[in-house]
């Protein structure tokens, strides 16, 4: 059954939206809009109206194109009017066919075997610890107890059952159908929420994370943090701006960024890594359409496409040097941990921050003037992809910037770009695998033989290795895990049907159809 819901922006506030049911679809989904935008709307905002009429396990799409809850739908000069479509899908059912890495940190999940064994729907992780979320709305953990590892969660009554898992580096908070957030694991890093019990009882729409907090934005546009202070854990002086119409939040490593329904944003946590932004105020008042970070500081683009910085003038938050380039025209911003590259309407790309990763991008030399169509940061490097299937690279010249040993491969032909800590895979056509950056942390899979040859669908990342699954379902890994140390029973497993895999920086997880 299908629903066509006219939605209109209630000019009392951007989030209350009136919701109308006209019919069912012919297609068989739920269509929202046309949508007419005054002020920016989340998709998570909007996924929650879909679910009161559309029931759960929802996919949004604009046009062909999926919308992830983290986007921000906008006003846009040439299209008064957006269609939503709003897609009931039916409930995935996993197993967990395999957990593989370090068993302290989530690659041993022998102790929950069975519990893991059919009606996983999705896979979430902290640093050192795995939680996955069932078709019947229970948790099941694994990994680091101190981080996540064991469900404890700080909560007197669940209502409801779970519907999403979100995490910091130490912690999860799980969301039920109701808005109800539960919280378990390291409590300096999110894992405690009793400080805000009754704000998160009920009316969460979603969660985003520091490296060490939460915040958690409510239906009625009002943010509530928890973890520790000094990670954007206590909104301090900003709270009275968080009581109502934020749409989104974004974050560095240890501050927090709200964008509000008229355009301004909202910054707090530590003040030197993107907390404290007084020196921009003015610029931030109103007309941005979205925030960017590195580790330590934010890039707001603003209608007309300019950008304004602010945080660790080392890793981003200065960007003087090239402000020339930023008033206009800009589309989007990408970052490494430590550098921005802006890319604008005719392609060409700018960068600043730090250069030794990937800052500054001179020696590309009229490479990355045009024709770029999207770039891929790792901590230290960054990878353009240019129309036609060309890959430029530039940054830490060891860990992913210098790409010339495999420049002939990465001439065309290249369709997607996934990276780890110290190094770059590009898939290709046809499903070959191209690597370069550490030898010994991804940079190097001629190990592998011809097995990324053709074939590989996808790929995922520890910090220093990869997994590729294949269109059997097999499962390759190269980097620091080795496949000739699994036991036999993994072996196995990964030899064919997997259906999708997951990460933590020390660990991967395969699921197979239940």
């Amino acid at each position: 059954m299908s629903f066509a819901l006219a939605c209109a922006q209630n000019s009392l506030s951007p989030l209350a939206m009136e919701v109308e049911v006209h019919g069912i679809n012919p297609a068989g989904n739920t269509v929202f809009g046309p949508l007419s935008l005054k002020t920016p709307i989340s998709v998570a905002r909007l996924r929650c109206l879909a679910r009161e009429v559309a029931g759960s396990h929802l996919k949004l799409l604009l046009g062909s194109n999926e919308l992830d809850d983290e986007h921000v739908l906008t006003p846009r000069d040439d299209a008064a009017e957006m269609t939503v479509t709003v897609v009931r899908m039916p409930a995935p059912a996993f197993r967990v066919a395999a957990a593989i890495g370090d068993p302290t940190r989530g690659g041993d999940c022998s102790c929950v075997a069975k519990q893991l064994h059919a009606g996983v729907i999705s896979i979430s992780n902290t640093d050192t610890a795995f939680a996955a979320l069932k078709e019947c709305g229970k948790v099941v953990t694994w990994g680091d107890p101190q981080q996540g590892g064991k469900f404890k969660p700080v909560v007197d009554k669940i209502l409801g059952v779970f519907t999403r898992i979100f995490s910091t580096g130490g912690a999860f908070a799980a969301m039920t159908e109701r808005g109800q957030v539960v919280t378990w694991g390291n409590p300096k890093r999110g894992g405690d929420c009793s400080s805000v019990a009754d704000e998160v009882a009920a009316g969460i729409t979603m969660i985003y994370n520091t490296s060490n907090s939460f915040a958690a934005l409510r239906e009625d546009g009002q943010v509530v943090t928890w973890g520790d202070p000094r990670y954007g854990g206590q909104s301090g002086s900003a709270g009275k701006e968080l009581s109502g119409g934020v749409v989104s939040v974004y974050s560095t490593q240890s501050a927090f960024s709200a964008l509000k329904g008229n355009g301004k944003v909202v910054t707090w946590g530590h003040p030197l890594y993107g907390g404290e932004s007084r020196a921009v105020a003015k610029e931030l008042h109103s007309g941005v359409i979205s925030v960017s970070s590195t580790a330590g500081s934010f890039a707001a683009l603003k209608e007309g496409g300019k950008v304004v910085t602010w945080g660790d003038p080392t890793q981003g938050g200065d960007s003087s040097q090239v402000a020339h380039e930023l008033t206009a025209g800009v589309t989007a911003v990408f970052s490494t941990d430590g550098a921005f590259a802006a890319m604008k309407e005719c392609g060409k790309v700018v960068t600043w921050g730090d250069p030794k990763r990937g800052g500054n991008s001179g020696s590309l030399g009229k490479e990355l003037l045009s024709s770029v169509s999207s770039i891929v940061g790792m901590p230290s490097a960054f990878a353009a992809l240019k129309r036609g299937g060309k890959v430029v690279t530039w940054g830490d010249a060891d860990l992913g910037g210098d790409s010339r040993a495999v420049s002939d491969e990465l001439s065309s032909g290249v369709v997607s770009l996934f990276s780890n800590s110290f190094a770059f895979a590009a898939l290709k056509e046809g499903g070959q695998i191209v690597t370069w950056g550490h030898p010994l942390f991804g940079g190097d899979s001629g190990a592998l033989g011809d097995g990324l040859r053709t074939d590989v669908t996808t790929i995922v990342s520890t910090r220093r290795a990869f997994a590729a699954l294949k269109k059997d379902g097999k499962v390759l890994t190269w980097g620091s895990i080795s496949a000739d140390l699994f036991p036999n029973a993994v072996a196995e497993e990964l030899s064919k049907d997997v259906a999708k895999l997951f990460s933590n920086p020390w660990a991967f997880v395969a699921l197979k159809q239940a």
